[in-house]
């Protein structure tokens, strides 16, 4: 009969065990910075589109060129 008494007392190292689980929790803070690289990347893609409307007003210019045809 004393061989019950001596399985209980085993069992009781098991619990313990549990809270070394809650460690791995940390891999959520990964994905954070992930985050932030997405904004500063839209910021540049509003710049390309300013470019092409610059040169429109230039062939402007050389069209006013013609009028001293009266030479």
């Amino acid at each position: 009969m004393t061989d019950y008494n001596r399985e209980k007392p085993e069992p009781e190292i098991a619990p313990p065990a549990s809270p070394e689980v809650e460690p791995p929790k940390e891999p959520e803070i990964r994905p954070e910075p992930s985050v932030p690289e997405i904004q500063p990347g839209t910021q540049p893609v509003p710049e390309i589109p300013d470019l092409p409307s610059e040169p429109g007003p230039l062939p402007d210019s050389p069209g006013e060129v013609p009028p001293p045809g009266p030479l």
